[in-house]
């Protein structure tokens, strides 16, 4: 399993490159493993709500998988 660390950068790519379902794949398969903060995730969501590519996209369900509960 390969681990990565996502900073915001990272989420921005991810989202706008439209790259969300593979990276689920990954993670569902256990493919990889990612660490990101809590701090990224807010800063991130706060970027997409003002910046949106495509309104039909949302990011809350993808980053509740990054959460430890």
């Amino acid at each position: 399993m390969k681990r990565f660390v996502l900073d915001v950068n990272s989420w921005v790519s991810i989202f706008y490159r439209d790259k969300q379902l593979k990276l689920l794949k990954m993670i569902e398969e256990e493919e990889i493993l990612i660490f990101t903060s809590e701090e990224n995730i807010s800063e991130f969501a706060a970027i997409h709500t003002k910046h949106k590519k495509n309104s039909t996209i949302t990011a809350a369900p993808y980053f509740n998988i990054c959460r430890d509960d």
